[in-house]
């Protein structure tokens, strides 16, 4: 336990941990629904094998705060640090479901092809989009950004 606080202090850890295990059991879980509706059954491995990649990136986006936020302890730069630790949170969560949602109307993934046409061509990308969305969630998507 002491190397732990070594790293961060107590306060440091309860910040960065307050928001990192929401975020990433918010990408697990959507992953995992996902994989519970598919037609075919799936095990433990082959389970595991589909949530490869989320679990890594989630260790990887955990380990890379962790870092910033040991390197960086005080001063004005902490409150870069901080805002951009949101900032990204934010980015990550508009990620993740717009994956999640994309996957649920399409059946397929929300690739660097997907994400290269929108920013080709986002007129058509555009109307795509405002009637697929309700506007309820236009409203609570404007209220968590602010």
């Amino acid at each position: 336990m002491r190397s732990f606080r070594a790293i961060l202090s107590r306060r440091g850890w309860v910040y960065l941990l307050s928001l990192l295990v929401p975020l990433l059991d918010y990408n697990l879980v959507l992953k995992f629904s996902l994989i519970a509706d598919q037609p075919q059954e799936v095990n433990f491995l082959q389970g595991l094998t589909l949530v490869r990649s989320d679990l890594l990136f989630n260790v990887g986006y955990a380990l890379l705060w962790v870092g910033l936020f040991a390197f960086v302890r005080k001063g004005p730069l902490r409150w870069q640090v901080v805002g951009l630790f949101h900032l990204s949170a934010v980015v990550v969560v508009l990620i993740t479901t717009s994956a999640y949602q994309y996957f649920l109307e399409t059946g397929s993934t929300f690739d660097y092809n997907i994400i290269a046409y929108a920013f080709e061509k986002p007129d058509e990308v555009q109307e795509i989009v405002s009637s697929s969305v309700s506007p309820f969630v236009w409203l609570l998507l404007s209220v968590a950004l602010l």
